[in-house]
């Protein structure tokens, strides 16, 4: 492999793993402490905004994607891994896209609404039925776990690149790394 991600790309993918990260510790901490403790709202007051960010940033980052390609995967990668990386690749940005817009339901379904970093509140977009809400629990829950998955299989596939196939996949997203292949520019002269 020869190419890297452009520093754009670069930096889609790697505020968007912190910002997931993020968004998994607060929404099991979330979950694990009592409905009284008082931190339970704070973690929420900063769960939804995260939500709404990561949504917009998805939204940049598919527009982005379709505007510049990324580097092509090594010419030897058979076919089959070639499309098991397209399809986790759109699949998570499918679920990074339904995950917010889930929750951003079920926060309405709760009978409440959705601010966004004190700046604004969405607009509604679920009704308060009980069946609504158990259904955008339920799917914001099972999204979540299959996410937990994809980024377990993505991790996998990046360190097998890396350690296995030594073929420069995984330095070609990394900041200030060299993928396998890449000659090394000529140093400028003085």
């Amino acid at each position: 492999m020869t190419h890297r991600y452009t520093v754009t790309a670069m930096t889609l993918h790697w505020l968007m793993a912190l910002l997931v990260l993020a968004m998994f510790a607060s929404g099991l901490t979330i979950k694990a402490l009592p409905e009284t403790s008082a931190w339970v709202e704070t973690l929420r007051a900063l769960h939804r905004p995260l939500g709404m960010t990561i949504l917009a940033l998805v939204v940049v980052r598919i527009l982005y994607r379709m505007a510049v390609p990324p580097p092509p995967l090594p010419s030897d990668l058979p076919l089959w891994q070639r499309e098991i990386a397209r399809w986790l690749e759109w699949t998570f940005l499918f679920a990074m896209v339904a995950m917010p817009l889930i929750g951003w339901g079920y926060v309405n379904a709760l009978g409440k609404d959705v601010t966004v970093w004190g700046l604004f509140t969405l607009p509604v977009i679920a009704g308060t039925e009980k069946e609504t809400l158990l259904v955008l629990d339920l799917a914001h829950e099972y999204i979540a776990w299959a996410l937990k998955y994809l980024i377990g299989l993505h991790i996998a596939a990046a360190l097998f690149h890396h350690f296995v196939r030594k073929d420069g996949v995984l330095a070609a997203m990394m900041p200030n790394r060299r993928p396998a292949g890449v000659p090394v520019a000529p140093a400028a002269e003085a």
